[in-house]
């Protein structure tokens, strides 16, 4: 479908939880509220959803979280969804995914984005309170079973921008795409935003990096020896004009825009189809023209609620 800005808009990013086993210090909620089963998505009611979304024109959904291996049904959702949207991936902090990269696997799931802001399990912990030992099984277990990888790191200055090169090198060993996510700020995160922002551009000349391609919101750069490193740069390089995603969280609220303030909560309109249909219509049509970030408008809700 084409919003009023003549973007075309065929790209889902879907929060089955909000619910997360990290406490990633740029992203988890300062104040944990409980929630009752009926205020979160069924599985029903996501397939339910997605299908509408499909009719107006979304090809490609990634699930996401929280942490979206924590949500029960994770599995029947993936093999519903694959009967009528080809393109389905998932992001993941690995945690989980030693366990269930088989079943993934077997669902028809081809692609994993995983997250790993560092090698150093100190840091690691320090900066998510995990053990990165599993998220390694993980990774490890999803490059054995020959999945599409791309390991995601959210740049940051004094902790991660200093293992550039050993992650790229992390990343080749697994056969996987290594991408810099430039840090995003969020009503809840300021501090940590002003003390750790680094941008993209500062490690591209760091390193001397040669631009290659540009893969949808990802820019990609060859380092020395030939091997590449992506960099998504939505503070750095606005890149609102060709911007084809909608998201829909856990529960039920649908976010034209990540950096934007405005949403709509859709569960009244499970009903009826085709009201459910002409709402979603409306919303990606209304779609805002960029984000404020610059102008210091800062999103309100978590970005473990709203989904990487």
């Amino acid at each position: 479908m084409i919003d009023s800005n003549n973007r075309k808009i065929d790209y889902l990013r879907v929060s089955l939880t909000d619910l997360c086993n990290l406490k990633c210090k740029y992203c988890s909620s300062i104040k944990e509220i409980k929630v009752d089963h009926n205020d979160v998505l069924s599985i029903e009611e996501y397939v339910k959803v997605i299908k509408c979304f499909n009719k107006l024109g979304i090809t490609k959904v990634r699930l996401t979280g929280g942490e979206p291996l924590l949500k029960k049904g994770i599995i029947t959702l993936i093999k519903e969804l694959s009967n009528f949207i080809d393109n389905i991936s998932l992001t993941t902090n690995g945690i989980l995914l030693n366990d269930y990269a088989i079943f993934l696997k077997n669902s028809g799931l081809k692609s994993l984005n995983i997250s790993l802001d560092t090698l150093d399990k100190d840091k690691y912990y320090d900066l998510t309170k995990g053990d990165i030992s599993k998220t390694i099984e993980g990774i490890n277990k999803s490059f054995e079973l020959g999945f599409n990888i791309k390991i995601n790191a959210v740049l940051q200055k004094d902790i991660n921008d200093c293992e550039v090169l050993d992650l790229l090198k992390f990343a080749s060993n697994v056969n996987a795409k290594l991408r810099f996510i430039e840090l995003m700020p969020f009503n809840n995160n300021i501090d940590y935003y002003k003390k750790h922002y680094i941008s993209s551009e500062e490690i591209i000349k760091r390193y001397n990096l040669i631009y290659k391609y540009t893969e949808n919101t990802c820019e990609y750069y060859e380092y020395k020896d030939g091997s590449l490193i992506g960099f998504i740069r939505p503070i750095s390089n606005k890149f609102c004009s060709s911007c084809s995603r909608i998201r829909l969280t856990s529960f039920g609220d649908v976010i034209p825009c990540l950096h934007n303030k405005i949403s709509y909560n859709i569960k009244e309109y499970m009903y009826d189809e085709i009201l459910l249909t002409n709402k979603l219509k409306e919303i990606i049509y209304n779609k805002p023209k960029d984000h404020n970030i610059d102008k210091g408008v800062y999103q309100e809700i978590d970005m473990q609620k709203i989904g990487g």
